[in-house]
């Protein structure tokens, strides 16, 4: 849009020394660029909206990523121990229906950890973290224990299998 301005000029026509002076207002007229025009206003966004947009999703993403990882540690310990529950009615099941332990009655899958088992006068099924870094166990008389918890060896875990720094399951 082109807009109308006036601007008015006073113009000293004194010379130095001169006791006369005079003094003539000047209009000007003339058209001058509104910029506030949806055709001409510029599109995009500022270094510094850029910037602060930037740090607003480091600060979120410094909060929400070791919240996931610590989401996806306890699912899998979680997963663990359920498995070795169920592993635990299998073997009692096989033992119910033909009076001894079988390993082989023992059927558990999982993504992040490992199953053993043993027999010697009962059984023993481990459940260990892929990275080796948790490790669980049960036996036919129900005893928990937690081998190995985060990286650490548990010397006494008081039947409960630890599920984190302060829990016990």
């Amino acid at each position: 849009m082109w807009s109308h301005f006036v601007s008015t000029f006073v113009v000293n026509c004194s010379s130095p020394g001169s006791s006369h002076a005079f003094s003539s207002p000047i209009i000007f007229t003339g058209k001058h660029r509104d910029n506030t025009s949806p055709k001409n206003r510029q599109h995009g966004f500022t270094l510094v909206e850029i910037l602060v947009s930037i740090g607003i999703v480091g600060i979120l993403a410094g909060v929400a990523i070791p919240n996931y990882m610590s989401f996806t540690k306890n699912r899998d310990i979680s997963g663990a121990l359920a498995s070795l529950m169920n592993a635990t009615t299998q073997m009692e099941k096989e033992f119910i229906d033909r009076n001894n332990y079988s390993c082989d009655a023992m059927q558990v899958a999982s993504k992040n950890y490992v199953f053993s088992c043993s027999l010697n006068n009962g059984y023993l099924i481990t459940a260990s973290s892929s990275d080796n870094n948790y490790v669980y166990t049960i036996n036919q008389n129900g005893t928990r224990k937690t081998l190995k918890f985060d990286g650490n060896t548990i010397s006494n875990s008081n039947n409960c299998w630890k599920t984190s720094e302060n829990g016990c399951y």
